[in-house]
């Protein structure tokens, strides 16, 4: 019974994938829709400022191309490796604990232990 479910459903998504020119050299029924959405170019701005951030390389092919987001072959200025990166995090992690715990000069010399 399930291998007949799992037939019948197969069945199915390869008609629907054949109907619509997925699947095969058939004429397409449809042609493709292409919704325009609103503030696309607010998200590719900041898709690109996020991967100049994170020191990641933009991404190539004609789809980059339509949508503007090719690599020329150029460093951006503020691009950093991912070691100093790592380095500046911790160094600053490491001045807000000691910021939040207050640092002995403020308390006083600290005690000696014997």
């Amino acid at each position: 019974m399930r291998l007949r479910a799992a037939l019948a459903s197969f069945l199915d998504i390869f008609r629907v994938c054949l109907r619509f020119g997925w699947i095969g050299s058939y004429d397409k029924v449809r042609d493709p829709v292409f919704r325009p959405r609103r503030g696309g170019e607010n998200a590719v701005a900041g898709l690109r400022r996020r991967r100049r951030k994170l020191g990641l390389l933009l991404p190539r092919g004609p789809a980059a191309d339509r949508l503007g987001l090719t690599w020329t072959g150029e460093i951006p200025t503020d691009w950093r490796p991912i070691a100093e990166r790592r380095k500046a995090a911790t160094d600053f992690k490491k001045k807000r604990e000691k910021q939040a715990r207050g640092s002995p000069t403020k308390r006083g010399s600290p005690k000696k232990r014997s």
